[in-house]
């Protein structure tokens, strides 16, 4: 959101980069294969690329957006995940997990997951040298 509201701010200046003393969040923002686009080093000091670095914010956006993890108000395809949830979920948890299948131990939860993965772990990898459709070959350096 801060980095929203830096393009906001920004919005009628003119020129590639942001001007000097404006603080701009780059951490969870700027993936690290943007940051040479988006972080210019003339020599003297650090500059931020205004228009590869409003294309990193909206992809963080996006993808925050697509994730739930952000929301919009009185957006329906975004609106706040809680809205989702039954509104007795609390005091029908034990029903709503009953009916997934789902116990309400966490240990439990997380042991039948554990299993269910070794076990298909285990299938894969007896299957995967009798498989014609796999080939597997040593590196130069042996490994």
């Amino acid at each position: 959101m801060q980095a929203l509201d830096v393009i906001k701010s920004h919005l009628e200046c003119k020129g590639a980069v942001y001007p000097k003393g404006i603080t701009v969040p780059l951490e969870g923002i700027v993936a690290a294969d943007w940051r040479p686009l988006v972080i210019v080093d003339d020599g003297e000091s650090l500059k931020i690329n205004r228009t590869a670095y409003e294309i990193c914010v909206l992809k963080t956006l996006r993808v925050r957006l697509r994730c739930r993890e952000i929301w919009v108000a009185g957006s329906r395809r975004y609106r706040d995940p809680e809205e989702d949830l039954p509104q007795d979920f609390e005091a029908r948890r034990g029903n709503y997990y009953s009916e997934l299948g789902i116990p309400l131990d966490a240990k439990a939860f997380t042991q039948a997951l554990r299993e269910e993965m070794n076990h298909n772990l285990k299938a894969l990898n007896d299957g995967m040298p009798a498989n014609p459709k796999v080939k597997i070959v040593a590196k130069k350096d042996g490994f």
